[in-house]
């Protein structure tokens, strides 16, 4: 797994994570797909949600999630019509046997960074 992260205000506002061998990634919405981090539908940013829906394109699975909750990420990704995997609220707390991912072995990436890296590229 890879992981890269960025803060905005010491607060980590957005992610994407990415699962190497099953090529899941995990997407946020607020900050990430929208513009507004701190609140629920800010206004939609279609380059991060078009680069989401060409990775489902080409194979892999997304998983949104929100910290608004499994409700919101399922109607966020019904409105922008992107085929998730699955839509779920943001772990509190994630309990793995993989040593990597508890010593910070995720790859999480603000969405800046995903728009200028070919994603394809990077994970095979």
């Amino acid at each position: 797994m890879i992981a890269l992260s960025f803060t905005c205000k010491r607060r980590l506002v957005c992610c994407i994570i990415v699962a190497m061998s099953t090529r899941t990634i995990f997407v946020d919405i607020d900050g990430t797909m929208t513009d507004e981090p701190d609140k629920s539908w800010g206004s939609p940013n279609l380059e991060v949600i078009d680069r989401v829906k060409q990775l489902i394109k080409d194979g892999c699975e997304v998983v949104v999630w929100s910290a608004g909750g499994t409700e919101y990420a399922k109607e966020f990704a019904e409105r922008c019509g992107i085929k998730a995997s699955a839509c779920i609220g943001k772990p509190w707390i994630a309990i793995d046997d993989k040593s990597e991912i508890r010593t910070g072995g995720l790859w999480v990436m603000s969405p800046d960074h995903f728009l200028q890296i070919n994603l394809m590229d990077a994970i095979r």
